[in-house]
């Protein structure tokens, strides 16, 4: 193979890669928004499953988070939310714990049993006036934690 055959196909391999592997490697900033989830008090009912949600968010970010708007969206469904939980900030470096009774239908909660995480977004004006909208990385909660 030519050296600049070489190139072309290394060049070319690292566009797929960096476009298929999303913004996370391109992006200005990163994972800013983590957090824990636990379901409680559940009832099955039929098609369907109610619930309680409690979930604790980190902003992982350098800025504080004021009038933010946290989303339960579904899985697979883009634009269809469960719920949206009140409004809130979360200090940089710090946290905040929300609950919610919800009834989401029963395939998404299987979703959840089988590994899955519920898919939650945050929608807040940073201090430029901009709109921001980010994915918070979910995981469930570690067993003992409070």
């Amino acid at each position: 193979m030519s050296r600049a055959l070489k190139r072309l196909s290394i060049a070319t391999f690292l566009a797929v890669f960096l476009t298929s592997a999303g913004t996370p490697l391109l992006s200005k900033a990163g994972r800013d928004f983590t957090g824990h989830y636990e379901v409680s008090n559940v009832n099955d009912l039929g098609l369907d499953v109610a619930f309680t949600l409690s979930v604790r968010i980190f902003n992982l970010s350098e800025s504080d988070v004021n009038g933010a708007t946290i989303t339960l969206e579904d899985s697979v469904l883009v634009g269809n939310a469960y719920t949206t939980f009140p409004t809130t900030a979360i200090p940089a470096g710090s946290n905040v714990s929300l609950t919610s009774t919800i009834t989401i239908p029963h395939s998404e909660y299987d979703l959840w049993q089988a590994g899955g995480t519920p898919r939650m977004d945050i929608e807040f004006r940073n201090a430029q006036g901009e709109t921001i909208h980010r994915l918070i990385e979910m995981s469930p909660k570690p067993v003992g934690e409070e």
